[in-house]
């Protein structure tokens, strides 16, 4: 789990800083990331699903609002490592921004 932690953060490193992040884990099996609110979560899910990769909305998890995803901790490191680059490709070609407001 905390090589995937790892690959997320490296990830919002170099290709997210600055419009999502990721929520602190305190335990568990799921990181739970901030990600632009182009659209509803469920959208955002499918148009993922659609590209190969697995994620939960946010709101099965009890955010409030679009702009979160879910994301397991237990696969496989190089399947979880092509999925968070399929989001960042994802979020890099459909800009947005987030919605403000909720402390992370």
């Amino acid at each position: 789990m905390a090589e995937a932690i790892g690959l997320i953060d490296e990830a919002v490193r170099r290709g997210w800083s600055g419009f999502t992040d990721r929520l602190t884990v305190e335990g568990g099996w799921y990181a739970v990331l901030r990600i632009p609110a182009l659209q509803s979560d469920d959208r955002t899910v499918l148009a993922l699903l659609d590209r190969g990769v697995w994620v939960h909305p946010g709101y099965f998890f009890g955010t409030p609002e679009s702009g979160w995803l879910v994301l397991s901790l237990l696969g496989p490191a190089a399947e979880f490592t092509t999925g968070v680059g399929a989001i960042v490709n994802y979020l890099r070609t459909n800009p947005g921004s987030n919605i403000t407001g909720i402390p992370l």
